[in-house]
């Protein structure tokens, strides 16, 4: 499955959610997955081609939290781990 076929599928879920697309594919390929993403109505989509550099990944994480209204450091204190992140963000 590709990024596309990705995104179309989770535009069927009653509840469209945010997107971070990694690809180590060609960047034609993410930016036509981010594309596909906002004609089928994502408005909280992030995206980050490999290798990914650590602290565009946090700005990222970041940006979109916000765009969602959660606090990032109430989410992660500093230092916390991506494990910490995943446990802490709240299920919607």
């Amino acid at each position: 499955m590709d990024g596309i076929e990705l995104v179309e599928q989770l535009s069927r879920q009653p509840h469209i959610p945010s997107l971070l697309l990694i690809s180590g594919h060609s960047p034609e390929l993410l930016a036509n997955s981010v594309r596909a993403a906002q004609e089928l109505g994502f408005t909280g989509i992030g995206h980050l081609a490999k290798p990914i550099d650590d602290n565009l990944f946090l700005t990222e994480i970041t940006r979109l939290l916000d765009s969602l209204g959660i606090d990032v450091n109430v989410v992660a204190p500093l230092g916390a781990s991506v494990d910490d992140l995943r446990r802490r963000v709240p299920q919607r």
